[in-house]
């Protein structure tokens, strides 16, 4: 999918320019949709669109952080166990057949 850094995936595919509205970086394609077609007919504007759109970014950044911190943890914890398991030979076989039941999708 993306490869590189986040400037030369934006030129790749053809977002390299940025708007600044409300402390938020969109890609100018973003804002020119919300401007001039998604809220077209309603009683919004871009303007108030993307404070809106701040001040949720804003209130869940650091929700988002912490939630992150938690993953990172837990796959390390996943990784941490896959590599000994592999270490003592033991194989995905063995890992279904110990799986309870209730976890195994039953097919259609």
């Amino acid at each position: 999918m993306f490869k590189g850094t986040l400037t030369e995936n934006l030129k790749e595919y053809g977002m390299s320019e940025r708007v600044e509205i409300d402390g938020l970086k969109v890609a100018k394609e973003l804002y020119d949709f919300v401007a001039n077609e998604a809220v077209v007919g309603t009683s919004i504007n871009a303007d108030a669109f993307f404070q809106g759109l701040a001040a949720i970014v804003d209130d869940l950044s650091p929700k988002n952080r912490a939630l992150l911190v938690k993953r990172d943890a837990f796959q390390e914890k996943l990784d941490a166990f896959y590599r000994e398991k592999r270490q003592t030979g033991y194989t995905p076989e063995q890992y279904e057949a110990s799986r309870p039941t209730m976890w195994i999708r039953k097919s259609r």
